[in-house]
């Protein structure tokens, strides 16, 4: 089954719930708002960067993927547009009816479901992109990377985002996209603090860590006995030091994690 056929047979989902909006102006007038929410309240109004064409900081790491490719929570469908443009075969996959109904008016191939869903070619996907904080869904990183063990090919890679800063706490989250409230999901963001511990417990290996123009990035390789060799030119957890990368950094203010994991541009 091609990609194209996978994105057809679409999973059943409950649509997505209008809301009123208590800030007095009416979000159904405009879908370029797009925000995070939980009980509490917002908890990032600027998701409008995700409905924009993929960043230059995006590129860098979407250049590190092959195909095919399966992008987890992939939103309005920026980056599977974006490798599509590239010629990269990609099937992006989201809960949020009305940012799927957005993708899809815009060409990406997306289809409605969880990563925790049954999902076709399982088993033979390249790379598996876990970006825009979506290292955090399902809420246990080390769950969601034991998932990705059974998506993925035997050398496969994933390409993730990281949170830094001042532990962020695990939430129940909403997407909210004009006033169409999309499903509740669990949200347990990982720090680079914690990468390599979680990525051996899932039998994965760190072969890059990074910091772009506003975001931390890791690349992370099936481990098959031997070692995920770090591909040419990146920088093997080993020489972390070496490349910048700071032994602790959570130095970095909340602040920044909030604009470099969950406002991404």
């Amino acid at each position: 089954m091609s990609i194209d056929q996978s994105a057809q047979a679409v999973a059943v989902v409950p649509p997505s719930v209008p809301v009123p909006d208590r800030g007095g102006t009416d979000p159904c007038a405009d879908l370029r708002r797009l925000q995070l929410v939980d009980e509490d309240g917002v908890v990032d109004s600027d998701g409008g960067a995700w409905l924009r064409s993929a960043s230059r900081e995006d590129r860098q790491v979407l250049a590190r993927a092959t195909g095919p490719v399966l992008d987890v929570g992939c939103g309005p469908g920026r980056h599977v547009r974006a490798l599509q443009a590239l010629g990269v075969e990609v099937l992006g996959i989201d809960l949020s009816p009305s940012v799927l109904e957005t993708a899809t008016r815009r060409g990406a191939v997306v289809r409605a479901g969880s990563v925790f869903d049954p999902l076709p070619r399982m088993g033979q996907w390249q790379t598996a992109l876990l970006l825009d904080g979506n290292f955090g869904l399902g809420g246990d990183p080390l769950d969601l990377l034991l998932r990705l063990r059974r998506v993925l090919r035997p050398n496969g890679r994933v390409l993730a985002d990281l949170v830094t800063g001042p532990p962020m706490p695990s939430r129940r989250l909403r997407l909210r996209h004009g006033c169409h409230l999309g499903p509740e999901f669990p949200w347990a963001p990982l720090h680079l603090d914690d990468l390599d511990a979680v990525a051996a417990g899932a039998n994965f290996e760190v072969v890059d860590v990074w910091r772009g123009e506003r975001r931390w990035f890791c690349e992370l390789g099936l481990a098959t006995g031997g070692s995920a060799a770090p591909s040419p030119d990146r920088t093997a957890p080993a020489d972390r030091h070496r490349s910048g990368v700071p032994h602790s950094p959570r130095a970095w203010s909340r602040s920044a994690v909030i604009e470099g994991v969950v406002r991404s541009v």
